[in-house]
């Protein structure tokens, strides 16, 4: 749990998941590449982000926009439970898919919008949007390429959510 003298960073490393800037998040991801390209295996970038923690800072406090990125992370971890996920800014998390979540990550992603559109319906818990990118081993030179299509398929998601709603599920 979360404990006033933690900072948001301390709380959620408690939760085994991984703030890292972005340089040391590359150097990981371009570890974790290299040991799956090695061996001839596939592997997926997803990038999210949650909706909202603005608005919750904002009439709520800091301190509840730290428990929400906190509930954020652990939805994120009961999601990918084979997969290490790495916050990389405010509400925006990366995770990198290989092995088992490979294999399942459209059953997976597919859990991840079905769960944040009940905690839409009920206005609680987080909302998230995400977006995925494969490794394409003809193309890819660098992990850059990689998190950019995750990216903008996460705006694409964003921009369906918001189309599907029409509106922000958390204003209502």
């Amino acid at each position: 749990m979360y404990y006033s003298s933690q900072t948001a960073s301390e709380a959620i490393l408690a939760q085994k998941v991984v703030y890292l800037g972005s340089s040391f998040l590359q150097l990981f991801i371009l570890l974790s590449i290299t040991n799956v390209c090695l061996n001839n295996k596939p592997f997926v970038i997803a990038v999210c982000d949650f909706n909202a923690l603005k608005m919750i800072n904002d009439t709520k406090g800091h301190m509840a926009g730290d428990e929400y990125i906190i509930s954020s992370a652990k939805f994120l971890c009961n999601i990918f439970d084979h997969s290490p996920v790495f916050r990389i800014g405010g509400d925006e998390f990366a995770i990198f898919l290989s092995g088992q979540d490979y294999d399942s990550r459209k059953k997976l992603i597919e859990n991840l919008h079905t769960i944040a559109l009940k905690n839409c319906d009920r206005h609680e818990g987080p909302i998230s949007v995400v977006g995925i990118a494969e490794y394409d081993p003809a193309g890819d030179s660098n992990v850059d390429g990689i998190f950019e299509r995750a990216d903008n398929m996460m705006y694409e998601d964003k921009r369906e959510l918001k189309r599907a709603w029409h509106f922000d599920c958390r204003r209502q």
